[in-house]
C-alpha cells in the first residue's frame, strides 16, 4: 500500500511541475515567443518547456520515492509517460496538416526527450552541471532562431512604424492580416499581437498574422515603397 501510495504522489508531482513550469514559460516567454514570425520557434519553446517539466518533475518524484524509502525505478514512468503518449498521439493527428504542425511536434518530441533525459540525471547518470550545460546548449537554437526572426522581420516592422497608414492599409487589404476589431480570430492559430499607432485612426492598434503568409506579405509591402522612403530615418 505505501508503494502504491508513492507512486500515485509521484505522479502527481509530474503532473503538477508540468502545469507550473509551463505557467513560467507562458508568463515569461510567450509574449515574447507570439511576437516572432516563426511557428518553428515556438515548437522549439513547447519542446524547451517540455523538457524542463520532465525534468523538474522526475526530481520531484525522486525526493517522494525517496521519502517513502523506495528506489526510484523506470516504473515511475510508465504512467505518465502513456498518458502523455496517448494525448501527444491525439494533438499530432489533429494538427498534422495545419500550420501548428511544428507547434505539436516540438511538443511530443519534448516531452519523451525530458523524460528520458530526466530518469538519466535523477539516476546519477548525468551529473547536475553536465545536466544544466545540456539544457543550455539546447537553448541555443531557440536564441539563434529569436535573432534571425526578429531581424528578419525589423525592416519591415521600422518601415510601418515610419508609414503607419500605408501599414494599417495592408493590414485591411491583405488576407495574412488580422486586426482586433475582426470578431473571429482564432488566435491560436496566428503570430502577434503586433502594436501599431495609425494617425489616421488617432488610436493604436492590435495585429495578428498567419505566419505561414506574413513573410511574403512584409516583403511586398516594402518592395512597394520607393527606395528613398525605405532610406528615410
Amino acid at each position: 500500500m505505501p508503494l502504491i501510495i508513492a507512486y500515485v504522489l509521484s505522479f502527481a508531482v509530474i503532473m503538477l511541475s508540468g502545469f507550473l513550469v509551463g505557467l513560467l514559460f507562458i508568463a515569461v516567454l510567450m509574449p515574447t515567443v507570439r511576437q516572432v514570425d516563426n511557428l518553428v520557434f515556438s515548437g522549439y519553446i513547447n519542446f524547451l518547456d517540455n523538457v524542463l517539466s520532465r525534468i523538474v518533475g522526475l526530481y520531484g518524484a525522486l525526493t517522494i520515492i525517496t521519502l517513502f524509502g523506495f528506489q526510484f525505478t523506470v516504473w515511475v514512468l510508465f504512467l505518465p509517460i502513456a498518458l502523455y503518449f496517448v494525448q501527444n498521439c491525439v494533438s499530432l493527428l489533429r494538427h498534422w496538416d495545419t500550420i501548428l504542425k511544428p507547434v505539436y511536434v516540438g511538443w511530443a518530441i519534448g516531452d519523451l526527450s525530458g523524460f528520458i533525459i530526466g530518469y538519466l540525471a535523477v539516476k546519477s547518470m548525468i551529473p547536475g552541471l553536465l545536466l544544466a550545460i545540456l539544457f543550455g546548449i539546447m537553448c541555443l537554437p531557440a536564441i539563434y532562431m529569436y535573432l534571425t526572426s526578429k531581424q528578419a522581420s525589423y525592416e519591415f516592422w521600422n518601415l510601418a512604424a515610419k508609414f503607419p497608414d500605408k501599414a494599417y492599409d495592408l493590414f485591411c487589404s491583405d488576407s495574412c492580416w488580422y486586426l482586433d476589431e475582426s470578431k473571429m480570430i482564432k488566435k491560436n492559430e496566428l503570430v502577434g499581437p503586433f502594436s501599431l499607432f495609425v494617425p489616421k485612426l488617432d488610436r493604436r492598434i492590435k495585429i495578428w498574422g498567419d505566419a505561414g503568409k506574413i513573410e511574403d506579405s512584409q516583403r511586398k509591402f516594402i518592395e512597394r515603397l520607393s527606395p528613398r522612403d525605405r532610406k528615410q530615418k
